[in-house]
């Protein structure tokens, strides 16, 4: 969902630009924020899938305590 609300404002981003409603110089500056985000939740990702699958390269807090 996260990923297509990026694609969606990166789309709306072009479009104001390329329909001269943005100059290009203020579209630069949000277009490599969006795209900063899109491989941060792609990282966000991968680490919650990886921890899924029980092959996260992320250590996962364990409780020293036993289980009631």
């Amino acid at each position: 969902m996260s990923s297509g609300s990026l694609a969606e404002l990166e789309t709306q981003m072009l479009l104001a630009e390329r329909l001269g409603y943005v100059a290009a110089r203020d579209a630069a500056a949000p277009l490599t924020a969006l795209r900063s985000i899109a491989r941060q939740l792609q990282s966000l990702k991968k680490a919650l899938s990886g921890k899924l699958s029980g092959t996260s390269h992320f250590p996962v807090p364990r409780s020293s305590f036993p289980a009631p």
